[in-house]
Protein backbone atom coordinates (compact mmCIF):
# COMPACT_ATOMS: atom_id res chain seq x y z
CA UNK A 1 0.00 0.00 0.00
CA UNK A 2 3.17 2.13 0.57
CA UNK A 3 3.77 1.83 -3.52
CA UNK A 4 0.36 3.56 -3.61
CA UNK A 5 0.93 6.28 -1.20
CA UNK A 6 3.89 7.01 -2.77
CA UNK A 7 2.59 7.48 -6.28
CA UNK A 8 -0.14 9.55 -4.81
CA UNK A 9 2.30 11.86 -3.73
CA UNK A 10 4.70 12.08 -7.12
CA UNK A 11 1.25 12.82 -9.25
CA UNK A 12 0.64 15.47 -6.83
CA UNK A 13 3.83 17.17 -8.15
CA UNK A 14 3.19 16.50 -11.75
CA UNK A 15 1.44 18.90 -13.61
CA UNK A 16 -2.04 18.19 -13.90
CA UNK A 17 -4.51 20.24 -15.91
CA UNK A 18 -6.04 22.24 -13.98
CA UNK A 19 -9.85 22.16 -15.60
CA UNK A 20 -9.74 18.35 -15.76
CA UNK A 21 -13.43 17.41 -15.43
CA UNK A 22 -15.20 14.42 -14.54
CA UNK A 23 -18.56 12.86 -16.83
CA UNK A 24 -21.89 13.94 -15.52
CA UNK A 25 -22.81 10.23 -14.95
CA UNK A 26 -19.73 9.89 -12.86
CA UNK A 27 -20.59 13.22 -10.60
CA UNK A 28 -24.26 11.77 -10.28
CA UNK A 29 -22.84 8.69 -9.06
CA UNK A 30 -20.45 10.27 -6.53
CA UNK A 31 -23.60 12.48 -5.64
CA UNK A 32 -25.77 9.47 -4.75
CA UNK A 33 -23.06 7.74 -3.20
CA UNK A 34 -22.00 10.80 -0.80
CA UNK A 35 -25.93 10.33 0.24
CA UNK A 36 -26.08 6.91 1.34
CA UNK A 37 -22.86 6.81 3.06
CA UNK A 38 -23.48 10.31 4.68
CA UNK A 39 -26.35 8.34 6.29
CA UNK A 40 -24.88 5.20 7.28
CA UNK A 41 -22.44 7.77 9.32
CA UNK A 42 -24.71 9.45 10.73
CA UNK A 43 -26.49 6.00 11.70
CA UNK A 44 -23.17 4.81 12.88
CA UNK A 45 -22.85 7.74 15.14
CA UNK A 46 -26.23 6.51 16.90
CA UNK A 47 -25.43 2.72 16.97
CA UNK A 48 -22.13 2.65 18.31
CA UNK A 49 -22.49 1.35 22.01
CA UNK A 50 -20.91 2.41 25.31
CA UNK A 51 -18.39 -0.72 25.58
CA UNK A 52 -16.93 -1.39 28.85
CA UNK A 53 -13.40 -1.45 28.73
CA UNK A 54 -11.58 -5.09 28.10
CA UNK A 55 -11.13 -7.09 31.40
CA UNK A 56 -8.29 -9.21 29.79
CA UNK A 57 -11.31 -12.00 29.57
CA UNK A 58 -12.38 -13.36 26.14
CA UNK A 59 -15.34 -11.20 26.90
CA UNK A 60 -13.56 -8.08 27.43
CA UNK A 61 -11.79 -8.28 24.30
CA UNK A 62 -14.54 -9.36 21.90
CA UNK A 63 -15.88 -5.90 23.59
CA UNK A 64 -12.73 -4.15 22.47
CA UNK A 65 -12.99 -5.47 18.89
CA UNK A 66 -16.44 -4.74 18.57
CA UNK A 67 -15.30 -1.26 20.20
CA UNK A 68 -12.45 -0.97 17.67
CA UNK A 69 -14.48 -2.25 14.55
CA UNK A 70 -17.11 1.27 15.29
CA UNK A 71 -13.83 3.50 15.74
CA UNK A 72 -12.36 2.11 12.57
CA UNK A 73 -14.99 2.02 10.60
CA UNK A 74 -16.32 5.49 11.73
CA UNK A 75 -12.78 7.04 10.75
CA UNK A 76 -13.10 5.33 7.18
CA UNK A 77 -16.62 6.31 6.21
CA UNK A 78 -15.28 10.01 7.07
CA UNK A 79 -12.36 9.59 5.13
CA UNK A 80 -14.24 8.49 1.88
CA UNK A 81 -17.26 10.70 2.40
CA UNK A 82 -14.46 13.83 1.78
CA UNK A 83 -13.24 12.22 -0.75
CA UNK A 84 -16.68 11.64 -2.27
CA UNK A 85 -17.28 15.48 -1.53
CA UNK A 86 -14.03 16.43 -3.90
CA UNK A 87 -14.94 14.45 -6.68
CA UNK A 88 -16.22 17.90 -8.41
CA UNK A 89 -14.72 19.35 -11.58
CA UNK A 90 -11.34 20.02 -11.13
CA UNK A 91 -9.91 17.23 -9.20
CA UNK A 92 -7.34 19.27 -8.12
CA UNK A 93 -8.31 18.94 -3.89
CA UNK A 94 -9.51 15.68 -4.53
CA UNK A 95 -6.18 14.53 -5.53
CA UNK A 96 -4.74 16.32 -2.23
CA UNK A 97 -7.35 14.28 -0.08
CA UNK A 98 -7.02 10.95 -1.43
CA UNK A 99 -3.63 11.03 0.09
CA UNK A 100 -5.12 10.93 3.01
CA UNK A 101 -6.87 7.82 2.49
CA UNK A 102 -3.64 5.50 2.18
CA UNK A 103 -2.16 7.73 5.64
CA UNK A 104 -5.38 5.59 7.38
CA UNK A 105 -4.00 2.58 10.02
CA UNK A 106 -7.41 0.93 9.51
CA UNK A 107 -6.02 -0.21 6.07
CA UNK A 108 -3.83 -2.58 7.92
CA UNK A 109 -5.93 -3.36 10.78
CA UNK A 110 -6.39 -6.67 11.95
CA UNK A 111 -9.36 -6.20 13.32
CA UNK A 112 -11.82 -8.85 12.27
CA UNK A 113 -15.03 -7.23 11.40
CA UNK A 114 -13.15 -4.53 10.14
CA UNK A 115 -11.38 -6.62 7.43
CA UNK A 116 -14.27 -8.36 6.55
CA UNK A 117 -17.02 -5.78 6.26
CA UNK A 118 -15.58 -2.45 5.56
CA UNK A 119 -11.85 -3.26 4.14
CA UNK A 120 -13.44 -4.11 0.75
CA UNK A 121 -14.91 -1.04 0.26
CA UNK A 122 -12.09 1.29 1.21
CA UNK A 123 -9.90 -0.92 -1.07
CA UNK A 124 -12.38 0.12 -3.97
CA UNK A 125 -12.14 3.38 -2.96
CA UNK A 126 -8.50 3.58 -2.67
CA UNK A 127 -8.52 2.16 -6.72
CA UNK A 128 -10.66 5.33 -7.52
CA UNK A 129 -8.01 7.59 -5.95
CA UNK A 130 -5.40 6.19 -7.64
CA UNK A 131 -7.30 6.49 -10.78
CA UNK A 132 -8.10 10.13 -10.15
CA UNK A 133 -4.38 10.68 -9.13
CA UNK A 134 -3.11 8.90 -12.34
CA UNK A 135 -5.19 10.95 -14.25
CA UNK A 136 -6.87 7.70 -15.65
CA UNK A 137 -10.24 9.48 -16.43
CA UNK A 138 -11.88 7.23 -19.05
CA UNK A 139 -12.17 4.56 -16.94
CA UNK A 140 -13.52 6.29 -13.76
CA UNK A 141 -16.93 5.63 -15.03
CA UNK A 142 -16.54 1.66 -14.37
CA UNK A 143 -14.60 2.39 -11.08
CA UNK A 144 -17.46 4.56 -9.50
CA UNK A 145 -19.27 1.72 -10.66
CA UNK A 146 -17.46 -0.61 -8.68
CA UNK A 147 -17.76 1.22 -5.64
CA UNK A 148 -21.18 2.06 -6.29
CA UNK A 149 -21.37 -1.85 -6.03
CA UNK A 150 -19.23 -2.35 -3.47
CA UNK A 151 -21.06 0.06 -1.14
CA UNK A 152 -24.43 -1.39 -1.50
CA UNK A 153 -22.61 -5.12 -0.39
CA UNK A 154 -20.71 -2.68 2.58
CA UNK A 155 -23.76 -1.85 3.52
CA UNK A 156 -25.66 -5.09 3.80
CA UNK A 157 -22.45 -6.48 5.61
CA UNK A 158 -22.41 -3.73 7.88
CA UNK A 159 -26.67 -4.14 8.76
CA UNK A 160 -25.42 -7.74 9.30
CA UNK A 161 -22.71 -7.27 11.53
CA UNK A 162 -24.30 -4.54 13.12
CA UNK A 163 -27.19 -7.12 14.20
CA UNK A 164 -24.97 -9.82 14.97
CA UNK A 165 -22.54 -7.60 17.10
CA UNK A 166 -25.88 -6.06 19.01
CA UNK A 167 -27.16 -9.96 19.44
CA UNK A 168 -23.52 -11.08 20.79
CA UNK A 169 -23.69 -8.48 23.27
CA UNK A 170 -27.11 -9.23 24.40
CA UNK A 171 -26.52 -12.52 25.25
CA UNK A 172 -23.16 -11.84 26.92
CA UNK A 173 -25.07 -9.83 29.18
CA UNK A 174 -27.16 -12.62 30.26
CA UNK A 175 -24.70 -15.90 29.85
CA UNK A 176 -22.31 -15.08 32.37
CA UNK A 177 -24.14 -14.82 35.68
CA UNK A 178 -24.39 -18.76 34.34
CA UNK A 179 -20.84 -19.28 34.80
CA UNK A 180 -21.16 -18.81 38.27
CA UNK A 181 -23.06 -22.12 39.36
CA UNK A 182 -20.61 -22.74 42.39
CA UNK A 183 -22.71 -19.76 43.66
CA UNK A 184 -25.75 -20.90 42.62
CA UNK A 185 -25.79 -23.87 44.35
CA UNK A 186 -25.93 -21.91 47.54
CA UNK A 187 -29.74 -21.83 47.90
CA UNK A 188 -29.95 -25.40 47.19
CA UNK A 189 -27.26 -26.49 49.99
CA UNK A 190 -29.25 -24.78 52.23
CA UNK A 191 -32.34 -26.01 51.60
CA UNK A 192 -31.12 -29.20 51.74
CA UNK A 193 -29.15 -28.33 55.51
CA UNK A 194 -32.71 -27.23 56.51
CA UNK A 195 -34.23 -29.92 55.19
CA UNK A 196 -32.03 -32.08 57.79
CA UNK A 197 -32.82 -30.21 60.73
CA UNK A 198 -36.41 -30.68 60.25
CA UNK A 199 -36.17 -34.39 59.93
CA UNK A 200 -33.74 -34.57 62.64
CA UNK A 201 -35.88 -32.39 64.80
CA UNK A 202 -38.93 -34.21 64.02
CA UNK A 203 -37.27 -38.08 64.98
CA UNK A 204 -35.83 -35.79 68.21
CA UNK A 205 -39.45 -35.11 69.49
CA UNK A 206 -40.72 -38.38 68.54
CA UNK A 207 -37.67 -39.74 70.52
CA UNK A 208 -38.09 -37.11 73.76
CA UNK A 209 -41.62 -38.27 73.70
CA UNK A 210 -40.66 -41.60 74.23
CA UNK A 211 -38.11 -40.51 77.10
CA UNK A 212 -40.94 -38.53 78.69
CA UNK A 213 -42.87 -41.92 78.65
CA UNK A 214 -40.20 -44.05 79.93
CA UNK A 215 -39.83 -41.88 82.77
CA UNK A 216 -43.52 -41.84 83.52
CA UNK A 217 -43.55 -45.54 83.53
CA UNK A 218 -40.33 -45.73 85.45
CA UNK A 219 -42.41 -44.02 88.39
CA UNK A 220 -45.47 -45.75 87.98
CA UNK A 221 -43.78 -49.48 87.88
CA UNK A 222 -41.51 -48.54 90.93
CA UNK A 223 -44.54 -47.34 92.66
CA UNK A 224 -46.69 -50.67 92.49
CA UNK A 225 -43.18 -52.67 93.28
CA UNK A 226 -43.15 -50.54 96.51
CA UNK A 227 -46.78 -50.91 97.42
CA UNK A 228 -46.64 -54.85 96.87
CA UNK A 229 -43.32 -56.21 97.16
CA UNK A 230 -40.94 -54.13 98.21
CA UNK A 231 -38.38 -56.49 96.87
CA UNK A 232 -35.25 -54.94 95.84
CA UNK A 233 -34.91 -57.71 92.78
CA UNK A 234 -37.85 -56.18 91.24
CA UNK A 235 -36.80 -52.48 91.60
CA UNK A 236 -33.41 -53.38 90.12
CA UNK A 237 -35.00 -55.64 87.35
CA UNK A 238 -37.16 -53.17 86.79
CA UNK A 239 -34.74 -50.13 86.42
CA UNK A 240 -32.15 -52.24 84.27
CA UNK A 241 -34.89 -52.52 81.76
CA UNK A 242 -36.16 -49.00 81.72
CA UNK A 243 -32.71 -48.07 81.82
CA UNK A 244 -31.77 -50.52 78.89
CA UNK A 245 -34.93 -49.08 76.41
CA UNK A 246 -33.52 -45.10 76.90
CA UNK A 247 -30.46 -46.13 76.27
CA UNK A 248 -31.24 -48.15 72.67
CA UNK A 249 -33.86 -45.05 72.35
CA UNK A 250 -30.57 -42.32 72.76
CA UNK A 251 -27.98 -44.73 70.80
CA UNK A 252 -31.10 -44.73 67.74
CA UNK A 253 -31.01 -41.17 67.91
CA UNK A 254 -27.37 -40.68 67.66
CA UNK A 255 -27.35 -43.46 65.08
CA UNK A 256 -30.16 -41.59 62.72
CA UNK A 257 -28.85 -38.30 63.36
CA UNK A 258 -25.36 -39.30 62.43
CA UNK A 259 -26.50 -40.82 59.33
CA UNK A 260 -28.54 -38.05 58.18
CA UNK A 261 -25.40 -35.85 58.95
CA UNK A 262 -23.05 -37.83 57.13
CA UNK A 263 -25.89 -37.98 53.94
CA UNK A 264 -26.15 -34.27 54.16
CA UNK A 265 -22.38 -33.89 54.21
CA UNK A 266 -21.72 -36.48 51.29
CA UNK A 267 -24.89 -34.51 49.49
CA UNK A 268 -23.31 -31.52 50.05
CA UNK A 269 -20.12 -32.58 48.60
CA UNK A 270 -21.25 -34.28 45.39
CA UNK A 271 -22.92 -30.68 44.67
CA UNK A 272 -20.09 -29.04 45.25
CA UNK A 273 -18.02 -31.08 42.68
CA UNK A 274 -21.06 -31.05 40.49
CA UNK A 275 -21.03 -26.97 40.26
CA UNK A 276 -17.89 -27.16 39.86
CA UNK A 277 -17.62 -29.46 36.11
CA UNK A 278 -20.93 -27.79 35.44
CA UNK A 279 -19.06 -24.04 36.03
CA UNK A 280 -16.36 -25.50 33.47
CA UNK A 281 -18.62 -26.99 30.96
CA UNK A 282 -20.49 -23.77 30.73
CA UNK A 283 -16.93 -21.59 30.44
CA UNK A 284 -16.41 -24.08 27.73
CA UNK A 285 -19.61 -23.81 26.53
CA UNK A 286 -19.88 -19.92 26.72
CA UNK A 287 -15.97 -18.52 25.86
CA UNK A 288 -14.78 -21.01 23.48
CA UNK A 289 -16.67 -19.81 20.28
CA UNK A 290 -15.30 -15.94 21.95
CA UNK A 291 -11.98 -17.39 21.99
CA UNK A 292 -12.45 -19.20 18.36
CA UNK A 293 -13.86 -15.54 16.91
CA UNK A 294 -10.75 -13.69 18.51
CA UNK A 295 -7.98 -16.08 16.96
CA UNK A 296 -10.05 -16.06 13.79
CA UNK A 297 -11.48 -19.22 13.36
CA UNK A 298 -14.81 -18.45 13.41
CA UNK A 299 -17.15 -15.35 11.74
CA UNK A 300 -19.49 -13.22 13.69
CA UNK A 301 -22.58 -14.33 12.23
CA UNK A 302 -21.85 -18.15 13.36
CA UNK A 303 -20.74 -16.53 16.90
CA UNK A 304 -24.43 -14.86 16.94
CA UNK A 305 -26.03 -17.85 15.74
CA UNK A 306 -24.42 -19.76 18.25
CA UNK A 307 -25.48 -17.77 21.09
CA UNK A 308 -29.12 -17.74 20.07
CA UNK A 309 -29.61 -20.72 19.22
CA UNK A 310 -31.94 -23.04 21.27
CA UNK A 311 -29.83 -25.84 21.91
CA UNK A 312 -27.11 -23.86 23.70
CA UNK A 313 -29.74 -21.91 25.93
CA UNK A 314 -31.04 -25.56 26.79
CA UNK A 315 -27.93 -26.97 27.62
CA UNK A 316 -27.25 -23.59 30.13
CA UNK A 317 -30.91 -24.33 31.81
CA UNK A 318 -30.13 -27.64 31.99
CA UNK A 319 -26.82 -27.71 33.61
CA UNK A 320 -28.92 -25.22 36.00
CA UNK A 321 -31.49 -27.57 36.32
CA UNK A 322 -29.10 -30.68 37.47
CA UNK A 323 -29.34 -29.80 41.03
CA UNK A 324 -33.20 -30.88 40.74
CA UNK A 325 -31.35 -34.20 41.26
CA UNK A 326 -31.02 -33.92 44.79
CA UNK A 327 -34.89 -33.77 45.14
CA UNK A 328 -37.13 -31.50 47.00
CA UNK A 329 -37.92 -30.86 50.48
CA UNK A 330 -40.08 -34.00 50.71
CA UNK A 331 -37.66 -36.04 49.56
CA UNK A 332 -37.41 -37.95 52.81
CA UNK A 333 -40.31 -37.26 54.07
CA UNK A 334 -42.65 -40.74 53.61
CA UNK A 335 -39.80 -42.16 55.56
CA UNK A 336 -39.50 -39.96 57.78
CA UNK A 337 -43.32 -40.53 58.82
CA UNK A 338 -42.50 -44.05 58.97
CA UNK A 339 -39.80 -43.71 61.36
CA UNK A 340 -42.11 -41.45 63.18
CA UNK A 341 -44.81 -43.81 63.35
CA UNK A 342 -42.25 -46.57 63.87
CA UNK A 343 -41.18 -45.26 67.19
CA UNK A 344 -44.65 -44.57 68.71
CA UNK A 345 -45.48 -48.04 67.78
CA UNK A 346 -42.60 -49.65 69.86
CA UNK A 347 -43.64 -47.02 72.74
CA UNK A 348 -47.35 -48.22 72.89
CA UNK A 349 -46.50 -51.67 72.09
CA UNK A 350 -43.49 -50.90 75.46
CA UNK A 351 -46.13 -49.09 77.53
CA UNK A 352 -48.79 -51.83 77.21
CA UNK A 353 -46.60 -54.61 78.26
CA UNK A 354 -45.33 -52.86 81.28
CA UNK A 355 -49.11 -51.28 81.83
CA UNK A 356 -49.45 -55.15 82.28
CA UNK A 357 -46.78 -55.79 84.69
CA UNK A 358 -47.52 -52.77 86.61
CA UNK A 359 -51.09 -54.33 87.22
CA UNK A 360 -49.85 -57.58 88.42
CA UNK A 361 -47.43 -56.34 90.66
CA UNK A 362 -50.19 -54.11 92.55
CA UNK A 363 -52.90 -57.10 92.24
CA UNK A 364 -50.90 -58.36 95.45
CA UNK A 365 -49.57 -61.56 96.92
CA UNK A 366 -46.60 -61.31 94.92
CA UNK A 367 -44.86 -63.58 96.57
CA UNK A 368 -47.44 -66.08 98.28
CA UNK A 369 -47.15 -69.33 96.90
CA UNK A 370 -49.20 -69.74 94.19
CA UNK A 371 -51.98 -72.50 94.79
CA UNK A 372 -52.48 -72.97 90.84
CA UNK A 373 -49.03 -73.29 90.39
CA UNK A 374 -48.29 -70.27 88.41
CA UNK A 375 -45.16 -67.97 88.57
CA UNK A 376 -45.35 -64.95 90.36
CA UNK A 377 -44.85 -61.39 88.70
CA UNK A 378 -41.56 -60.94 89.77
CA UNK A 379 -40.96 -64.41 88.31
CA UNK A 380 -42.63 -63.96 85.27
CA UNK A 381 -41.55 -60.49 84.85
CA UNK A 382 -37.85 -61.27 84.01
CA UNK A 383 -38.23 -63.30 80.87
CA UNK A 384 -41.17 -61.29 79.61
CA UNK A 385 -38.71 -57.89 80.02
CA UNK A 386 -36.26 -60.06 78.55
CA UNK A 387 -38.10 -60.54 75.20
CA UNK A 388 -39.24 -57.18 74.94
CA UNK A 389 -35.60 -55.86 75.56
CA UNK A 390 -35.07 -58.09 71.95
CA UNK A 391 -37.93 -56.99 71.12
CA UNK A 392 -36.88 -53.00 71.07
CA UNK A 393 -33.96 -54.12 69.74
CA UNK A 394 -35.25 -55.31 66.61
CA UNK A 395 -37.31 -52.85 66.31
CA UNK A 396 -34.70 -50.06 66.32
CA UNK A 397 -32.78 -52.32 63.79
CA UNK A 398 -35.70 -51.84 61.76
CA UNK A 399 -36.12 -47.78 62.09
CA UNK A 400 -32.33 -47.07 61.50
CA UNK A 401 -32.27 -49.70 58.74
CA UNK A 402 -35.50 -47.96 57.23
CA UNK A 403 -33.56 -44.41 57.43
CA UNK A 404 -30.48 -46.34 55.87
CA UNK A 405 -32.53 -48.07 52.87
CA UNK A 406 -34.68 -44.39 52.80
CA UNK A 407 -31.32 -42.90 52.03
CA UNK A 408 -29.98 -45.31 49.92
CA UNK A 409 -32.64 -45.42 47.58
CA UNK A 410 -32.39 -41.62 47.36
CA UNK A 411 -28.98 -42.16 46.35
CA UNK A 412 -29.84 -43.96 43.59
CA UNK A 413 -32.65 -41.69 42.42
CA UNK A 414 -30.35 -39.33 42.30
CA UNK A 415 -27.60 -41.01 40.58
CA UNK A 416 -30.29 -41.97 37.72
CA UNK A 417 -31.47 -38.27 37.42
CA UNK A 418 -28.03 -37.41 37.14
CA UNK A 419 -26.58 -40.10 34.21
CA UNK A 420 -30.17 -38.95 31.99
CA UNK A 421 -29.30 -35.35 32.33
CA UNK A 422 -25.71 -36.08 31.53
CA UNK A 423 -26.34 -37.84 28.87
CA UNK A 424 -29.04 -35.62 27.60
CA UNK A 425 -27.19 -33.01 27.91
CA UNK A 426 -24.24 -34.82 26.11
CA UNK A 427 -26.84 -35.41 23.14
CA UNK A 428 -27.77 -31.05 23.01
CA UNK A 429 -24.39 -30.44 22.94
CA UNK A 430 -23.51 -32.94 20.03
CA UNK A 431 -25.86 -31.49 18.28
CA UNK A 432 -24.66 -28.19 19.07
CA UNK A 433 -21.46 -28.79 17.42
CA UNK A 434 -22.72 -30.12 14.29
CA UNK A 435 -24.63 -26.71 14.13
CA UNK A 436 -21.20 -25.24 14.53
CA UNK A 437 -18.66 -26.71 12.23
CA UNK A 438 -21.66 -26.75 9.67
CA UNK A 439 -22.02 -22.92 10.00
CA UNK A 440 -18.37 -22.47 10.44
CA UNK A 441 -18.10 -24.92 7.29
CA UNK A 442 -15.43 -26.99 9.18
CA UNK A 443 -15.64 -31.21 8.29
CA UNK A 444 -18.39 -32.97 10.11
CA UNK A 445 -16.80 -35.36 12.78
CA UNK A 446 -18.37 -38.75 12.87
CA UNK A 447 -21.19 -39.62 14.80
CA UNK A 448 -19.66 -41.48 17.55
CA UNK A 449 -16.98 -38.66 17.18
CA UNK A 450 -19.50 -35.82 18.31
CA UNK A 451 -20.96 -38.19 21.01
CA UNK A 452 -17.40 -38.79 22.04
CA UNK A 453 -16.28 -35.55 22.24
CA UNK A 454 -19.31 -33.58 22.99
CA UNK A 455 -17.71 -32.25 26.09
CA UNK A 456 -15.81 -29.70 24.43
CA UNK A 457 -16.94 -27.50 21.99
CA UNK A 458 -15.13 -26.97 18.88
CA UNK A 459 -13.10 -24.07 18.61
Amino acid sequence: MWLIRASVSLLLCCSMPADARISPKVIALQRGLYDELQALERSALIANHGYASSDGSAFGQLRMIFHEFDRQNQECITAILRVLALVDHTLENTIKDCEKIFDLPSLESENIIFRDVTRPLLLRVAELCRQISSDELAGLEATMEAVKEEANGYRERLDAAREDMRTVLEQLEKLPEALWMVNKIEGPVHRLKLRNVEIESSIMEAVQNISHRQGLLRASLLDAIAQSSHDSDDTDLITSFLEGWENETSVLAEDLSEQLQMWNNQTEDTMHMIATEVEAILHNLIESPVTAFLEGENSLKCLAEYYTNVAVQAVVTGLENIFLCFGGEDALAKPLETIVRLLALVENDVDSICQDLQNCFRSGGTHQADRSEMMSCSEAAEPILDATEDFIEAKMNEIFFHLEDAIFFEELHTEACLYYKARELMMSEAFINLRYRRCNGAEEPSSQESLGNSQYIPV
